[in-house]
Parts: structure tokens; C-alpha cells; sequence
């Protein structure tokens, strides 16, 4: 299974699950995984899908995400492949088993970047470093100031910031603050505060979505089963 990746120049672990297209407008939504898409395990890595699961109403929120007619990009470090924790085949296990749960709720992801390497190898895409950023603006023929980049921890809003890229802070939690206009960017959001804070980063940044993008900027919890 470890075809499933193809590996770039710096030694980036690829999938594109759909095709590059250039009606983005230069624009995309990144995520970080571990910790936003599914629960961290400190201390540890996931090394096999029995050990993934889901954060708590993320795929609903990624699947309001989707309607914006975006690329659905996830990066992410995954050091455990460098330390010998799990193999490649075994990561592009979880990342398959994980993308088509999504896909099955709605949710859909259209490429994975993976950085394998030990922090001691000092490569260049590493968050915080912003080489799976860049690699993925290069496929996408993206504007990475135009985009918003969704993670929990300090090197994902060190390698958005390394690149100009808006981002926000994601907790699991659900005691956050709701979604302020003009003060969003104060504020750590969840998996129900998500989809709305996003659609406000991106109108500030690259001013009113296009026809086809435009969705409620209401509080998700309304639309909460």
C-alpha cells in the first residue's frame, strides 16, 4: 500500500485524492490532523486505524466546509514513520480508512501532505516549518495568503505565519467562545464554532465568496443534530 503515496523532492509524503484544479481562485482550506481531525495521543502517535478516532463533531463541520467549494487540504507531521513507529503502508492505512469515513458523512478531502522525518533530520518540512504549505500551494496553483489553515498547536500557527497564511486555533473542547465578527481571530474555536469562524477569516482576507460559496454565517449549533 505504500504506493498510495507519491514522495516529493523533499521527501514529502503526497496523496491527491481529487485532481488539482485552477477555479479555486488561489484559494484553500488547510488542517492539521492530529488534535483537529482526530483525537491526539500525547506522547504517542497513531499507528493503526483501531487507535484513530474521530474528534467530536468534526465531520460535520468539515462537511459544511465542503459546500464551499474549496480544496480540502490536510498537513501534517507524522515522525513516527522516521522513528520506525509505523511504516508508510501503515500510514497511508489510517489515511485511506480515515478519508473515506469522511467522504461517507459528506465530508470531503481532496489532498494529504505528510512530513515522515524525525525533528533531529532538520528538513525543511517540518512544521513549524512551512514546507508542507508551500509543496501544497505548488500542486494547487495556490495563493497561501488567501487561504486558512486550521490547527491546535503552536508550530501550525508558527508555519502559517512563516507564509502569511490566516489561520485559526482549534480546540477540542466545548466550552469556547462563540464567533465574534471583526474579533474572531481572539478566540480558539471548535468543532461547532469551526465552520462559521472560517467563513468570516476567508471574507476578511479575499472579501465576498463567489455565487456558489455563499453559505449562512449563523452559528453552527443551530444545524446540530
Amino acid at each position: 500500500m505504500a504506493s498510495y503515496f507519491s514522495t516529493t523532492a523533499e521527501g514529502i509524503l503526497r496523496s491527491l485524492i481529487n485532481e488539482p484544479s485552477a477555479s479555486n481562485a488561489g484559494r484553500a482550506l488547510f488542517f492539521d490532523r492530529d488534535g483537529v481531525i482526530n483525537e491526539r495521543i500525547f506522547g504517542g502517535y497513531v499507528t493503526s486505524w483501531r487507535e484513530f478516532r474521530f474528534v467530536r463533531g468534526i465531520a460535520a463541520a468539515l462537511a459544511e466546509l465542503s459546500s464551499l467549494a474549496l480544496p480540502m487540504i490536510v498537513i501534517s507531521n507524522q515522525a513516527g514513520v522516521g522513528k520506525g513507529l509505523l511504516t508508510e503502508s501503515d500510514l497511508a492505512d489510517v489515511t485511506q480508512r480515515f478519508t473515506s469515513a469522511l467522504e461517507k458523512q459528506g465530508a470531503r478531502l481532496d489532498a494529504v501532505y505528510y512530513c515522515p522525518h524525525r525533528p533531529d533530520q532538520n528538513c525543511s518540512c517540518r512544521k513549524p516549518a512551512p514546507g508542507l504549505l508551500n509543496a501544497a500551494a505548488k500542486d494547487w496553483s495556490i495563493d497561501l495568503r488567501k487561504c486558512v489553515f486550521i490547527g491546535d498547536s503552536e508550530s501550525d500557527l508558527r508555519a502559517a505565519a512563516a507564509v502569511g497564511c490566516p489561520a485559526l486555533q482549534f480546540a477540542q473542547t466545548p466550552d469556547v467562545s462563540p464567533v465574534v465578527p471583526h474579533r474572531y481571530r481572539e478566540f480558539v474555536h471548535n468543532s461547532l464554532s469551526l465552520p462559521a469562524a472560517v467563513r468570516l477569516l476567508l471574507r476578511d482576507v479575499c472579501g465576498p465568496a463567489r455565487e456558489n460559496e455563499r453559505v449562512p454565517l449563523g452559528d453552527s449549533r443551530s444545524k446540530r443534530r
